[in-house]
């Protein structure tokens, strides 16, 4: 998941998109917590659908 922040333009941009806060986020995708697959699913359902 943090390969994919970086990718989409760094945690920002993720922030952006899923409208949690920068904190959440970076607590989410530190990888001293192990992502769970609620974390994964609460991440997905908060991204926007893409602009045509």
């Amino acid at each position: 998941m943090k390969d994919i922040a970086k990718a989409l333009g760094g945690i920002e941009e993720l922030v952006a998109w899923t409208n949690l806060s920068q904190n959440d986020l970076t607590y989410l995708l530190n990888p001293k917590h192990p992502l769970q697959m609620n974390k994964i699913l609460e991440i997905l359902s908060r991204l926007k659908s893409p602009s045509p």
